[in-house]
C-alpha cells in the first residue's frame, strides 16, 4: 500500500535555515519503522526465526527529499568550483583591470590636454572679440561723427548753391535770350546786334546800340542753333521787349514771331524770346511746363528769373522755387 506524500513546506522568509530540507511526517514514520524492523530482524535471527516485511513498490526511484539533498550538494560543489576558478583567475583579472585603468587615465589625460587647449583658444577668441568690440565702438562713433558732419556740409552746400543761384539770377536779370535764330559761319557782334534791331523794329520796340551792354551766342548741343544772349544796360528795355513779344503772339496766335518776320534766310522757324534763365531754372521751367500740361494748369511763365504757375484766370499765381513745390501742388 503506497503512502500519500506531500511536499515539504517552503521555509518562511527571514528563517535562519533556508536551505534545510523539510522531511514530511510520513517519511519520518517510514524511517522509524525501518529501524524497528531492523531490530526485530536481528532479534529473529538470533532466535532463528524468519520475518517478512512490506516495502515500497519501486525502490529504485529516489525519494523527493533525497533528490532535494542531492541537488543542494551539487549546487554547493559547483559554487566551490566556481569560487576556485575565480580565485585562480584573479591575478589575470587584476592585470586586465590595471590595463583598463591605465588606458582610461591616458584617455583622460588626452581629454584634459584638449580641454586646456580649448580653454586657451577660447581666451584668445574672447580677447579678440573684446578688441573687435572696442574697434567697432570706435568706428561707430567715427561714423556718427562723419554722418553729422555730412549733414552739416550738405546744409552748407545747399546754402552756397542758393547764394550762387541768387547771384547768377541777379546777373541775368537784364538779359534776354533769342532762340531758333540761324547761325552764320562768319558772324560778328555787329551781325547779332543787327538781328536784335530787326526784331525790335518788327515789334515796335526801339533798340539803340548804347542800350546794349553785350550780345553773344552760347554753346549748345546743336551748333547750328546756338541761342543769342542780349545783355541790356537796364531792366526796363528787357521787360519792354518781352512784353511786346507776348502781346504780338497773343494777338496773332496763328502767325507768331518767326524767322521770316526778321528777313532771315532759310526755312521759316518760330523765334522764341524769353528771359535768360540759369541752368537750374531752365530745368525747373521745363518740369513746370510738363506739370502744367498734365495737371490742367492754364498758365506757366517766368518773371525776373522765377517760375510761376496759374490754374486759370481767376486763380492766384503759384511761385515755384524747387521741384518739391510741384509735389505740394499735386496734393
Amino acid at each position: 500500500m503506497s503512502l500519500k506524500r506531500t511536499p515539504p513546506k517552503s521555509p518562511e522568509k527571514g528563517s535562519l535555515t533556508p536551505f534545510l530540507v523539510q522531511v514530511d511526517k510520513t517519511q519520518i514514520v517510514r524511517t522509524s519503522q525501518t529501524v524497528s524492523n531492523t531490530k526485530s530482524l536481528n532479534k529473529n535471527k538470533s532466535e532463528g526465526k524468519l520475518t517478512h516485511f512490506g516495502s515500497e513498490p519501486n525502490l529504485t526511484q529516489p525519494s523527493e527529499a533525497m533528490q532535494n539533498i542531492n541537488t543542494r550538494n551539487i549546487n554547493k560543489r559547483i559554487r566551490r568550483e566556481s569560487n576556485g576558478d575565480d580565485i585562480a583567475a584573479s591575478p589575470s583579472k587584476d592585470a586586465s583591470i590595471k590595463c583598463m585603468i591605465a588606458a582610461q587615465d591616458s584617455k583622460l589625460d588626452t581629454i584634459m590636454e584638449f580641454m586646456r587647449d580649448m580653454k586657451s583658444q577660447m581666451n584668445d577668441v574672447q580677447e579678440s572679440q573684446e578688441f573687435m568690440s572696442c574697434k567697432y565702438e570706435e568706428l561707430l562713433n567715427r561714423f556718427n561723427s562723419l554722418e553729422q558732419q555730412r549733414r552739416e556740409d550738405k546744409k552748407y552746400i545747399h546754402t552756397l548753391e542758393k547764394k550762387i543761384e541768387y547771384l547768377e539770377k541777379n546777373g541775368r536779370i537784364t538779359n534776354n535770350e533769342l532762340r531758333n535764330i540761324p547761325t552764320n559761319k562768319a558772324e560778328s557782334k555787329v551781325d547779332l546786334l543787327n538781328i536784335l534791331k530787326k526784331t525790335g523794329k518788327f515789334l515796335d520796340v526801339s533798340i539803340e546800340e548804347q542800350e546794349v551792354r553785350n550780345i553773344y551766342r552760347v554753346a549748345t548741343a546743336v551748333p547750328e542753333n546756338k541761342p543769342i544772349i542780349v545783355e541790356f544796360n537796364g531792366i526796363f528795355k528787357k521787360d519792354e521787349l518781352l512784353q511786346a513779344v507776348k502781346s504780338y503772339n497773343k494777338k496773332y496766335p496763328n502767325n507768331k514771331v518767326n524767322t521770316s518776320h526778321l528777313s532771315l534766310t532759310g526755312p521759316t522757324k518760330p523765334v522764341f524770346i524769353t528771359e535768360s534763365l540759369t541752368f537750374k531754372n531752365k530745368k525747373l521751367y521745363a518740369i513746370a511746363r510738363d506739370f502744367a500740361k498734365s495737371h490742367n494748369y492754364r498758365y506757366c511763365w517766368t518773371s525776373r528769373g522765377t517760375v510761376y504757375l496759374r490754374k486759370n484766370d481767376g486763380a492766384s499765381a503759384q511761385r515755384i522755387n524747387e521741384e518739391e513745390d510741384l509735389d505740394c501742388l499735386k496734393s
